[in-house]
């Protein structure tokens, strides 16, 4: 007879702590192919996913446009990392975006 601390690994199945990544991944995949993004979605995503060159990417793209609505959304979506995002986040986007030509 087994005892309890014997019991075979199959009959407890872990679970995959990448899925929830990956599903990000593609969300944001596809959030970035719409043709109006929802850029505050895809900055939680990336903050989440902890891809700083990514935010970094999704400013300058905004500000790149020039025209006062994408200025606004680089704003905000800048106060959002602020608030939501760590201090290294925070850095790593500092100086990509310092970076810029």
């Amino acid at each position: 007879m087994r005892s309890v601390s014997q019991k075979t690994p199959h009959l407890f199945p872990v679970p995959n702590i990448l899925l929830p990544t990956q599903i990000l991944k593609l969300i944001l995949e596809l959030l970035n192919e719409i043709t109006s993004p929802d850029y505050f979605s895809i900055a939680k995503c990336v903050v989440y996913l902890n891809e700083h060159s990514m935010a970094t990417d999704i400013l300058r793209q905004l500000v790149e446009k020039g025209d006062p609505r994408s200025l606004a959304v680089a704003y905000q979506i800048s106060f959002d990392l602020y608030d939501n995002s760590t201090q290294e986040f925070l850095k790593k986007v500092s100086q990509e975006v310092r970076t810029y030509p």
